[in-house]
């Protein structure tokens, strides 16, 4: 009987030490997944981020800011996109032909700081 048990002990051994191994290399893996998801949710949203600005490939080019297209407008000029490009046309026909990039740093929305980034793109 004694020899029995020793026996069955001896099989049994090794498969109950490695359940409890996996057991707690999945407890390990849910802890890592947690903190994944409490601290990864920024590196998750930058790297959205990212893959949505490069999904926005621009044609950058040279282009005359006082014939063009809100649309030609926002595909040629860097930092522009749908509505700054619109707020620039709205812009040209209030108040007439830009002269300068500093007329063009009067549209609302833009500074002088996109303007400057974009200002070797810019014809008049």
């Amino acid at each position: 009987m004694i020899r029995a048990l020793f026996i069955t002990l001896l099989f049994l051994l090794p498969f109950t030490t490695q359940a409890t191994t996996s057991s707690a290399q999945a407890n390990n893996d849910s802890r890592q997944n947690t903190s994944t998801k409490m601290h990864g949710n920024t590196e998750s949203r930058q790297l959205e981020d990212a893959q949505k600005k490069s999904a926005v490939t621009k044609n950058l080019k040279a282009v005359n800011v006082n014939s063009a297209s809100a649309k030609d407008l926002a595909a040629s000029l860097p930092g522009i996109g749908d509505a700054k490009a619109k707020a620039i046309v709205d812009y040209r026909k209030k108040n007439g032909k830009f002269k300068s990039a500093s007329d063009l740093a009067k549209v609302p929305g833009l500074g002088d700081k996109s303007v400057g980034n974009m200002k070797k793109y810019l014809k008049y």
